[in-house]
């Protein structure tokens, strides 16, 4: 099971989910639940990557979806800047370059090598689409995350 605050980490890491959209789920959290986790509380007043990041690290062992499989929280961001270059936020070389910064963590099924090797023959021209499936499969991932996300409630 992977914690909700882990998704909301990956989601927001990539850029995928912005500061307004982070500030307005918590938002609906709050006003809908009685009891929730202080961090929802702090997060909803962060405008920050970085403070949201710390605001949701209490929660990444705490709010847990049930019936959801552990995700790699590597490949989860690298899901999301794919599904950022699928939807025109970001350009394909730059989803690269960031895939390989997330994927150097150690944990993703991706090398940091294997994505610059494509990134670097894509900027000579090189068409290269040998990782595509893996990407694909890490959007899919992203996609079950982002619904996650926004069904989430507690209890």
């Amino acid at each position: 099971m992977t914690p909700i605050a882990q998704l909301l980490y990956s989601a927001i890491e990539s850029g995928y989910m912005t500061a307004p959209q982070w500030r307005d789920w918590a938002d609906r959290i709050l006003e809908r639940h009685e009891n929730f986790p202080t961090w929802i509380i702090e997060l909803s007043l962060t405008s920050s990557v970085e403070a949201a990041q710390a605001a949701l690290l209490p929660g990444m062992t705490i709010e847990i979806i049930p019936n959801a499989e552990w995700i790699c929280s590597d490949d989860l961001t690298i899901g999301f800047l794919q599904k950022m270059k699928e939807e025109g936020r970001i350009s394909r070389l730059e989803m690269l370059y960031k895939a390989g910064l997330a994927s150097d963590g150690g944990y993703s099924d991706l090398s940091p090598e294997e994505i610059y090797h494509v990134l670097n023959c894509e900027e000579r021209g090189e068409n290269i689409a040998a990782l595509d499936p893996i990407f694909e499969a890490c959007r899919n991932q992203a996609t079950k995350a982002w619904e996650s996300i926004g069904k989430f409630r507690i209890g």
